[in-house]
């Protein structure tokens, strides 16, 4: 008898049990993934996109008032030069008459010389006097003109940020300090000291200040920011914060000497 063939139900599969496992453990894998992402909290990112913004807006807004304070600036200089210029023209012809004027006098006191004789001269000495003493004047008259001409023609000088006191400030005892584009400049002494910027934090003078100010009833400081010393106001105010120091601020267009004369002696 033939040998009977092996049924192929026996046959033993070439798949093996560990990459069937592995393959399970990268299933659960992905899944926990894909659920972790789903539920992460999207706020902080919001919240990123939305201060992005903010900071874009911020940067535009600052922008655009530079460029309005410098076409008021322009629009005031223009204003100035024609207000300026309407005033010289005007002395110009005051000048002009004037000089018609001394032309006039001058002939006149030639035609009466040449007509006097010296002995009439002598018997009329005092109306001769008198028309000497009005070309005197009009010589003087011509003098200041042309000195206040040449005055007009200067050009404009920087302009005068006063302070003054408000009626909120009732009971506050105010401590100015100036803020530049690289310094500090304290206007409490009656000579201003001026404090580099990378010596805000370990200057006396400007600590002992601020004791002062935090030692006294009503002390505020105030800072008065120029146009290129926001970065130091700002570095400024964390260091009187941090002393726990009462502040506010001022803002001071334009680059002309600040006068605190309505504060001396405060």
């Amino acid at each position: 008898m033939g040998r009977r063939q092996e049924s192929g139900d026996n046959e033993v599969s070439l798949f093996p049990f560990l990459s069937i496992l592995a393959c399970i453990i990268g299933v659960l894998t992905l899944m926990i993934s894909t659920l972790a992402l789903s539920q992460m909290d999207t706020e902080a990112v919001v919240a990123a996109e939305a201060y992005e913004k903010l900071e874009e807006d911020l940067a535009n807004s600052a922008v655009e008032i530079s460029d309005l304070t410098k076409q008021i600036q322009v629009e005031v200089v223009k204003t100035e030069a024609v207000k300026k210029k309407s005033e010289l023209l005007q002395l110009k012809r005051e000048n002009a008459e004037t000089q018609e004027l001394f032309l006039v006098a001058r002939e006149e006191a030639s035609q009466l010389k040449t007509k006097l004789d010296p002995a009439a001269t002598e018997l009329k000495q005092e109306p001769l006097e008198e028309l000497t003493a009005d070309l005197n004047s009009y010589l003087e008259q011509i003098a200041q003109f042309k000195k206040e001409l040449a005055n007009r023609e200067l050009p404009p000088e920087e302009g005068e940020f006063s302070v003054l006191p408000g009626g909120s400030g009732v009971g506050v005892v105010p401590r100015f300090i100036e803020c530049t584009s690289n310094e500090l400049v304290l206007h409490h002494l009656a000579q201003p000291v001026r404090i580099r910027v990378n010596a805000i934090e370990t200057n006396k003078e400007l600590l002992k200040l601020l004791n002062e100010v935090a030692g006294t009833a009503g002390g505020k400081v105030i800072f008065l920011v120029r146009e290129d010393g926001v970065i130091v106001y700002r570095r400024a105010k964390r260091f009187a914060d941090s002393l726990e120091v009462e502040n506010g601020k001022l803002p001071v267009l334009g680059q002309g000497r600040i006068n605190l004369q309505f504060f001396r002696g405060k």
